[in-house]
C-alpha cells in the first residue's frame, strides 16, 4: 500500500513538472519574441539616425525603458524558476522517494525492502523535535556557532551530528529570525540556506520577504512569481507582497533608463538575446530531461505494476503448495500412528511367540529325554517302536515348523524396523519443506 501512495505521489508530480517546463517554455518564447521585437525597433532607430520612430501612438524611446524593464524582469524570473527546479530535483522528499524506486528497478533487486526505506525517509522529513546537538527547540547551539565562526561555523556543526535536510531548514529558519533585527542581508542569506536544504514553496516565500527586507527587491519579484498559485497571504504579507510588486516595478524602470543610451541600446539588448538564448537552450535542455525522466517513471511503474502481479502468482502458488504440504503432513502423521499401533500388537505377538517358542523349547527337551530313554528301553520295547517312531516324526515336524514361525516373526520384525526408519526419514524431510516453505511465505511482502 505504501509503495502504490509513492507511486502515486509520483505520478502527481510528473504531472506538476510537465505543466511548469510547457509554461517556462512558452515564457521563453513570448520573452525571445519580444526582445527580437525591440531589437528591430532599435535598428530602425539607429538607421533613422537617432529621429525616435513613433509606434502604436508612442515613442520607442519611450517604451524601450519599459520594455528593458520588462525583458530584465522576465529574465530574473527564468533565472529564478530555473534555481528552483534544479534545488527541487535534488532535495525535494517527492524526488529522493523517487529515486528509492528507480534505483531498486535498475539495479534489478527485489522490491521488498522499498517500502521499508520509503518509510523510514518519510519519518525522518516529519521530525518535529530539534536534537540537543542543535541546541533543542530553540536551536541555541546553531546561533552560537554562527556568532562564533559564521556560516562556515554552522555549516561544520551540521555536518557533526548528522542533521537531516528538513531540520537544517529549520534550524536556518530560526537563525534567519535571530537576524532578522541584527544583519538583514544575513538574514536573508540564513532563509535562502533554509530554502536550499528544504525546497518548499513556504520557505519560498519566506525567502523573498527577507530578500526585500535586505534590498533585492528584484530577486524577491520573481520569487513571488515562481510561487504556486494557490499561495496564501496574510494581510500584512499581502501589503508587503503590493509593495515589493510597486518597488521592483520602480527598480527596473530605472535601472532600463539608464541603460537607455541609444549608442549602448543594440549591444545590450544582442547580450540580453544571447543570454536568452542560452537560457532558452538550458531549459529546453532540462525539459527534455525532465521529460526523460518522466519516461523513466512511467517505465519503473509499469514494470512494478508487471512484478506486484507476478508476486501476487507465486504468493498464491505458496499457499496452495503450503496447503498440499500440510495435507501430506497430517497424512504421514496418521500413517506414522497407525504404524505406532500396528509395532505395538506385533510386539506383544512377538512376546507372545517368545513364550510359545520357550514352551516348544521345554517339549523338545522332554522329547529328547523321551528319545534317549527310548533308545536304553529299544530292545525291550520293539512292539512299541512304529508308535515311538510315528510320534517322533510328528515332534520333529513340529520343531520344524516351530522353528519356521521363529524365522517368519524375525523376518517381521526387520521389516517393521525398516519401515519406521523410511517414515522417520519421510517425517524430517517434510518437516524440512514445512521449515522452507514458512521462511519463503515470512519473506513475501504484506505477510
Amino acid at each position: 500500500m505504501t509503495a502504490q501512495n509513492n507511486l502515486t505521489g509520483a505520478d502527481t508530480r510528473v504531472k506538476e513538472l510537465e505543466e511548469e517546463n510547457e509554461l517556462l517554455l512558452l515564457q521563453l518564447h513570448q520573452v525571445q519574441e519580444e526582445l527580437e521585437q525591440y531589437f528591430l525597433k532599435c535598428r530602425a532607430l539607429e538607421k533613422g539616425q537617432g529621429a525616435p520612430v513613433l509606434t502604436g501612438g508612442s515613442w520607442v524611446d519611450d517604451e524601450l525603458p519599459e520594455a528593458l524593464a520588462e525583458a530584465q524582469r522576465l529574465s530574473t524570473l527564468v533565472d529564478v524558476q530555473a534555481k528552483a527546479h534544479e534545488l527541487e530535483a535534488k532535495n525535494a522528499l517527492n524526488v529522493r522517494l523517487g529515486n528509492i524506486l528507480i534505483e531498486s528497478v535498475e539495479s534489478g533487486g527485489s522490491l521488498i525492502g522499498v517500502p521499508a526505506k520509503l518509510l523510514k525517509i518519510w519519518r525522518q522529513s516529519n521530525q518535529q523535535q530539534a536534537p540537543e546537538s542543535l541546541g533543542g527547540k530553540d536551536f541555541g547551539k546553531v546561533i552560537a556557532a554562527f556568532d562564533q565562526g559564521g556560516f562556515d561555523a554552522v555549516q561544520t556543526l551540521f555536518a557533526a551530528a548528522a542533521v537531516l535536510p528538513g531540520m537544517k531548514a529549520n534550524a536556518w529558519t530560526a537563525l534567519a529570525r535571530h537576524l532578522k533585527h541584527r544583519n538583514a542581508a544575513q538574514a536573508a542569506e540564513a532563509a535562502r540556506c533554509a530554502y536550499n536544504e528544504d525546497p518548499k514553496a513556504y520557505r519560498l516565500k519566506w525567502l523573498a520577504f527577507k530578500l526585500h527586507e535586505a534590498g533585492d527587491v528584484l530577486e524577491a519579484d520573481a520569487m513571488l512569481d515562481v510561487l504556486p498559485q494557490d499561495t496564501n497571504f496574510s494581510d500584512s504579507e499581502s501589503r508587503q507582497v503590493n509593495q515589493i510588486r510597486y518597488e521592483s516595478k520602480r527598480a527596473r524602470l530605472r535601472d532600463a533608463q539608464k541603460k537607455c543610451r541609444l549608442t549602448e541600446r543594440r549591444t545590450q539588448i544582442e547580450s540580453q538575446l544571447k543570454e536568452l538564448a542560452r537560457v532558452r537552450d538550458e531549459q529546453a535542455k532540462l525539459a527534455a530531461e525532465r521529460h526523460t525522466q518522466i519516461e523513466a517513471l512511467k517505465q519503473a511503474q509499469a514494470k512494478f505494476e508487471q512484478e506486484k502481479t507476478a508476486l501476487t502468482g507465486r504468493h498464491d502458488e505458496q499457499a496452495k503448495l503450503a496447503a498440499e504440504r500440510h495435507t501430506q503432513i497430517e497424512a504421514l502423521k496418521q500413517a506414522q500412528a497407525k504404524l505406532e499401533q500396528e509395532k505395538t500388537a506385533l510386539t506383544g505377538r512377538h512376546d507372545e511367540q517368545a513364550k510359545l517358542a520357550a514352551e516348544r523349547h521345554t517339549q523338545i527337551e522332554a522329547l529328547k529325554q523321551a528319545q534317549a530313554k527310548f533308545e536304553q528301553e529299544k530292545t525291550a520295547l520293539t512292539g512299541r517302536h512304529d508308535e515311538q517312531a510315528k510320534l517322533a516324526a510328528e515332534r520333529l515336524k513340529q520343531i520344524n515348523e516351530l522353528q519356521q514361525q521363529t524365522q517368519s516373526r524375525h523376518a517381521g520384525e526387520a521389516e517393521l524396523s525398516a519401515r519406521q526408519q523410511m517414515m522417520h526419514e519421510e517425517m524430517v524431510r517434510a518437516e524440512a519443506q514445512l521449515d522452507l516453505i514458512k521462511d519463503m511465505l515470512l519473506r513475501e511482502p504484506g505477510l
